[in-house]
């Protein structure tokens, strides 16, 4: 069934997954089909959002975090996201197309660390005003290729958020796959193997089908 609401695509999954690559590629061919695309990132987006993304990147603070407040920044980053930048484009009737959005709050800070998933939801639907991605892509891998992915890309340095989670991939397999059999219409899971190009094209099979562009 085609979407009849508003033109929002998360792009989910652990890190080294290939969503920054698949979406530019997205961003590429929803251009070229006239389309007005708007890219963000979480934490990220606004000067709020990119204060936070430091702070748990690249700052020692970042280790003496506890889960609530953890999640609690992460949310409010994501409602100034969500004041700031997607709803205007949205009503302006532009796609957006984001980086990860509350799924990513539900599996690492409700899988991960343990709060639980009620708690993570009410907290989302307040920061983002019960906001969601009409289509969430779960790019999925084996947990043997995530960890080959992320060993060389800690070859070239990472940072210190991407090092911490990368000890618990299971869960976040676990995690994202769980929520995708709960809303199995909003969120697809796809199998990234193959090169981005491969991989590029079954996402755009996805959104053509999901927003009935073809």
């Amino acid at each position: 069934m085609c979407h009849d609401r508003v033109r929002f695509i998360a792009l989910e999954g652990p890190e080294a997954c290939g969503k920054s690559t698949q979406i530019q590629q997205l961003e590429k061919r929803l251009r070229g089909l006239g389309f007005s695309v708007v890219v963000v990132r979480e934490p990220g987006g606004t000067l709020l959002g990119e204060a936070v993304r430091e702070l748990f990147r690249h700052t020692p603070v970042a280790k003496t975090i506890v889960a609530r407040a953890e999640l609690l920044l992460f949310a409010a980053a994501r409602a100034q996201l969500v004041e700031e930048v997607i709803r205007p484009a949205l009503e302006r009737g532009a796609w957006v197309v984001t980086d990860r959005f509350s799924e990513s709050s539900l599996v690492y800070q409700g899988t991960v660390r343990g709060l639980p998933w009620s708690e993570v939801n009410m907290v989302n639907r307040w920061a983002t005003q019960g906001l969601l991605p009409s289509l969430t892509l779960v790019l999925d891998l084996p947990i043997s290729e995530l960890r080959k992915r992320l060993i060389a890309r800690k070859d070239h340095g990472n940072d210190q958020m991407e090092e911490e989670f990368a000890g618990h991939l299971e869960e976040i397999r676990k995690g994202y796959l769980t929520l995708a059999r709960e809303e199995p219409e909003r969120i697809r899971v796809v199998e990234a193997h193959g090169s981005p190009e491969e991989l590029g094209q079954k996402i755009w099979e996805v959104v053509c089908d999901a927003f009935c562009l073809r």
